[in-house]
């Protein structure tokens, strides 16, 4: 008893001088306000502006293929327009409407992240819609989170993914 009395919480130390801000990128809202009329240079931008994400995403998450592929903004423009996608998106923008509370939850716990590993760097947060391809990613300094897997156990489409057993339903 007295061996295990003492052990220290390591959530039991004083973070209030640590000064965190993560980035995070809701980069869902950021691909479907793509106008899709220059789609291209659309597509360009957007890849330049995130870098570290964007073949991430596009390759390994929604696996479309890349900038480099003769069909690829058609592709990119298919899945952003698709009718289930379109309506997990609207299920995901009413879910996650005040985000807010999301980042203050993140910069407290990077804050420990911080006071355990000063001199690491933070990564950045990425948000998108996967099309229930991926729940989480994690790549050199980013972490990419799925919101269409976490949109609660009851959303009806989580009971119509048959790859998904019913037990891992329940945390999303």
């Amino acid at each position: 008893i007295l061996l295990f009395s003492c052990n220290r919480n390591p959530l039991k130390v004083d973070i209030s001088d640590i000064k965190t801000n993560i980035e995070v990128v809701r980069f869902d809202q950021e691909l479907f306000a793509l106008p899709f009329k220059d789609t291209l240079n659309e597509i360009a931008d957007l890849s330049n502006e995130y870098p570290d994400f964007f073949d991430l995403f596009t390759y390994r998450i929604i696996r479309i293929g890349g900038m480099g592929e003769s069909d690829f903004p058609n592709l990119l423009s298919k899945f952003v327009h698709d009718t289930m996608i379109v309506d997990v998106k609207n299920l995901v923008d009413q879910e996650f409407s005040d985000f807010d509370k999301i980042e203050k939850e993140l910069n407290t716990a990077f804050k420990y992240f911080q006071f355990y590993y000063p001199q690491k760097d933070l990564p950045v947060f990425y948000f998108y819609i996967s099309g229930f391809n991926q729940s989480a990613v994690i790549a050199e300094n980013l972490v990419g989170v799925s919101l269409d897997k976490y949109l609660g156990r009851n959303c009806s489409y989580y009971q119509k993914l048959s790859t998904t057993p019913q037990y891992k339903v329940q945390n999303m």
